[in-house]
């Protein structure tokens, strides 16, 4: 059987474009690479917009219309979330074995109902 205590460890040499790359990285600050990602979120966005010919004139014309409608795309994210947490708390006890879970359920539909000029929504 041959020693293996004589032998060498093999390090590994670093050299390529991707080694290269993260070297680079590493010398640029965190908060100027994420200062970086949303400029170029936000210069592909506004591209977007320009090219994709909105009727910027209307935009402007049916403002107040359209801030007043923005309050029921709120109430139904609202109320989506509300009700994933209900639907996901219940299916936590449904595949729960200890039987403190067995509570979760009506108080995740207390939690989740929501009052809104007098109609509640669970």
């Amino acid at each position: 059987m041959p020693d293996t205590s004589t032998r060498e460890p093999v390090t590994r040499q670093r050299h390529g474009l991707a080694e290269s790359l993260e070297e680079a990285s590493l010398k640029v600050p965190f908060r100027v690479k994420v200062a970086l990602v949303w400029a170029v979120i936000f210069a592909l966005l506004g591209f977007a917009f320009v090219k994709s010919g909105f009727d910027v004139a209307w935009m402007i014309e049916k403002t107040p219309a359209i801030i007043r409608g923005a309050w029921v795309t709120v109430l139904f994210s609202v109320i989506a979330n509300q009700q994933s947490t209900a639907s996901g708390r219940l299916s936590l006890v449904m595949v729960s074995r200890f039987p403190t879970a067995t509570a979760l359920p009506p108080m995740s539909i207390c939690m989740s109902s929501i009052d809104v000029n007098g109609f509640r929504f669970v």
